[in-house]
């Protein structure tokens, strides 16, 4: 029996299940997984400074800012190490991102390799956003909320997956 490995392009398809996923939220990846990831995406991981967020639950998010002064958010997932369940928001965030909306939605970076998100040598994906411009919502405008939620639940409805 030989030695099989998957690409990561075939990791995608397949919704390849590992078992080594990061720790969630806030808390930190390895420093060398960051750099893995980081080098999927830019030139020269190793120059690219990273600072954790301060939200997420789920995922480890960092801002990342490159030698070139350029700013995103790098995600590494932690969704159970379910390739599948990634291609499904990113073919979501693509569809959305294609429609004229009042509002940015989040626009993967591609990978060096050309892909919108990448499999680590965890298990994890990851994958790199622009980083839109602006502030959260407020609580306290619920009507620009509301308006916000309505015209994302109709673009939602044009979505095929």
């Amino acid at each position: 029996a030989g030695n099989t490995q998957l690409t990561s392009h075939q990791a995608h398809r397949g919704g390849v299940v590992a078992k080594d996923a990061p720790k969630t939220g806030q808390h930190q990846v390895e420093e060398a997984l960051t750099r893995e990831a980081l080098g999927l995406f830019f030139d020269e991981p190793d120059r690219c400074s990273t600072t954790n967020t301060s939200g997420g639950v789920n995922n480890v998010v960092s801002y990342v800012q490159t030698p070139q002064g350029d700013k995103y958010i790098l995600r590494i997932y932690n969704n159970g190490n379910v390739s599948a369940k990634v291609v499904f928001e990113h073919t979501v965030l693509s569809q959305l991102a294609q429609q004229k909306l009042s509002f940015q939605v989040p626009r993967a970076l591609l990978s060096k390799s050309g892909n919108m998100h990448e499999l680590l040598s965890s298990g994890a994906e990851c994958c790199v956003f622009e980083i839109i411009p602006g502030e959260l919502a407020k609580t306290t405008s619920p009507e620009e909320v509301g308006r916000a939620t309505g015209e994302l639940n109709t673009a939602m409805g044009k979505v095929s997956v």
